[in-house]
């Protein structure tokens, strides 16, 4: 029994040692570290550090990059330092309303959607940390040349709302490690890094340059104006390799089908327009996902740009085609053109003439119908050379579609 007592006893004089220093150390923050006064902060100034948490949407018609981030504001009170071995406390921790909040904010934002846990945290040496989850939208400019297996880099800027030069501080990057479940996956882009950057503000002249850390820690030069952050992202192919490359070289390959038809087949013209405006849905499909202030044009653009002009030629050649096909000739081809499309590239192409009876023709006069079949001739061989030629292109085309070439 006088063991339990004195347990018991024990236990409630380390509870109340406990609650009593914590007592001494609320009302040495209040005391210090006022919501409405600025404290008198070290030299070192104010660290700022941003963790990607989530990427949310990526809205590249718009130029917005919506995410989640994770962001630690740290300063340093001397007067705020305690001693471990007297005080048996490391880390105090309390609300954020509770300490000075200093008015930083991102300079890039667009929207500011949700703040979620919010705390503050003090430690020994007397670092006040204040650590927010924040939901937002923020501008981005980006480049899709190389779209779809585009890079983006997107900034996040932070800097203070006053020129904090007059109160002897500034702000600085906080180089904390990223821990591997910091972040989550996004199903189309990947996070690849984040790095730190300084804008200064050059005292003498007043203009905003890029620094080094070096530099941006002179205070006798330049002032840090803004701690930029470059987030990262490559966007994962896949999906618009299914929806957008796949469909789109599938058209590509019915243009040399036109002049795989017969050349007095009406069905050649009709393939032809609705290939057309096939490629002319796909470009309104295209333009949907690549916003007008894109860095520049992408590549991928130029491609179906290409690829609708050859079918836009495919039609005029079509036509010219079934014309020579189908009129009435009076004379053969030049012999120059003889010899260089029935001779030497009917044999390169390996095309064979049969020659069929036509009733109409037979009635015509014989230099009528040798002229005819030569024009015809000719036109098969122009459409086996067409066909070789487009499924050419359309090769190279493919190969700079998948960034092979």
């Amino acid at each position: 029994m006088k063991l339990c007592s004195l347990i018991l006893l024990l236990i409630t004089f380390a509870t109340s040692k406990n609650l009593r220093n914590h007592e001494v150390l609320f009302k040495r923050i209040q005391e210090h570290v006022s919501p409405h006064v600025i404290p008198k902060i070290k030299d070192n100034g104010i660290g700022v550090v941003l963790k990607l948490s989530n990427i949310l949407s990526v809205d590249e018609a718009q130029g917005i990059l919506k995410s989640s981030i994770f962001l630690v504001i740290m300063y340093q009170v001397s007067e705020l330092s305690w001693n471990v071995s007297e005080i048996n406390i490391e880390y105090f921790e309390l609300r954020k309303n509770h300490v000075w909040i200093p008015d930083l904010i991102i300079t890039n934002l667009l929207k500011l959607n949700n703040v979620g846990y919010q705390g503050g945290l003090i430690s020994s040496e007397g670092k006040v940390y204040i650590a927010e989850i924040i939901t937002l939208e923020t501008y981005c400019e980006y480049d899709l040349k190389r779209f779809p297996y585009d890079e983006q880099i997107c900034n996040v800027n932070i800097g203070n709302l006053i020129n904090r030069e007059i109160d002897g501080y500034g702000i600085y990057d906080l180089d904390i490690p990223l821990r591997a479940n910091e972040y989550k996956p996004n199903s189309q882009w990947s996070f690849n890094s984040i790095r730190s950057s300084y804008k200064c503000l050059d005292k003498i002249t007043s203009k905003a340059n890029d620094c080094t850390e070096n530099e941006a820690r002179n205070p006798n030069n330049t002032y840090i104006k803004d701690v930029i952050y470059a987030i990262s992202i490559k966007r994962d192919p896949l999906f618009c390799i299914c929806t957008i490359l796949v469909p789109f070289l599938a058209l590509c390959l019915m243009i040399p089908l036109i002049f795989v038809l017969p050349p007095n087949c009406g069905e050649r013209t009709t393939l032809a327009v609705t290939i057309i405006l096939s490629f002319m849905i796909n470009f309104l499909m295209l333009g949907a996902v690549i916003p007008a202030s894109s860095v520049s044009f992408p590549n991928l653009g130029i491609q179906f740009l290409i690829a609708t002009l050859m079918s836009a030629a495919s039609i005029l050649l079509n036509t010219f085609i079934m014309a020579a096909y189908e009129s009435e000739h009076e004379k053969p081809p030049p012999p120059a053109v003889q010899h260089i499309f029935l001779n030497l590239l009917a044999n390169i192409l390996f095309v064979t003439f049969t020659s069929k009876p036509d009733q109409d023709v037979c009635q015509k006069t014989t230099q009528k119908l040798n002229a005819n079949s030569e024009w015809r001739k000719f036109c098969l061989v122009l459409d086996r050379l067409i066909a070789f030629t487009f499924s050419f292109l359309i090769f190279l085309l493919a190969l700079a579609v998948f960034q092979i070439i």
